[in-house]
């Protein structure tokens, strides 16, 4: 599995991982994310919350393995 990448600037939240397009948001429960494709938007919102952006990086990509 190839690792995600993440943008820079204004686009720090958002990133790309083999067909998938993720992004990344921080709330006061933690981070979690959501995820598209080029053709589906928002085919999955992540209900999961995790302290670090580490962890999340973890769950998006077993995420993907499940797909």
């Amino acid at each position: 599995m190839s690792s995600i990448e993440w943008g820079r600037g204004s686009a720090f939240n958002l990133g790309r991982v083999g067909k998938y397009r993720v992004e990344r948001s921080n709330t006061a429960q933690g981070w979690h994310f959501l995820a598209s494709t080029d053709t589906q938007t928002y085919m999955h919102v992540d209900n999961v919350f995790v302290k670090t952006k580490e962890e999340l990086n973890d769950r998006i990509q077993d995420w993907i393995n499940e797909k």
